[in-house]
């Protein structure tokens, strides 16, 4: 019998992503100075996301960490994109380029 000595880190990547998709509803339904608190999320979401991919990892785990950590890096990265200035060209690519690994 395979004993883990870390809990299933699964729920809370997807608390993680719901956190996320929650504060970008509150950016598009409620309002547009919401903007800042998206990009706060984004970063939590990605160091969460990553974390909980290595926790995957250390319980022998291959198909979660491979699907969380790559979302979590790619959404580090995306907010390291996101600057002062908005370049929605930079951000459409950037965007596109997650579809390769998927």
């Amino acid at each position: 019998m395979n004993q883990h000595r870390i809990g299933d880190p699964g729920p809370v990547a997807l608390a993680q992503f719901g956190f996320n998709l929650v504060v970008l509803g509150l950016r598009e339904v409620v309002s547009a100075d919401a903007a800042g608190a998206l990009k706060y999320a984004i970063l939590i979401a990605g160091i969460g996301q990553a974390i909980t991919a290595a926790l995957s990892v250390f319980r022998g785990e291959t198909f979660l960490p491979a699907v969380i950590g790559t979302f979590g890096l790619w959404l580090i990265g995306f907010y390291a994109s996101l600057g002062s200035e908005p370049h929605h060209v930079s951000e459409g690519v950037y965007t596109l380029v997650l579809l390769g690994p998927i």
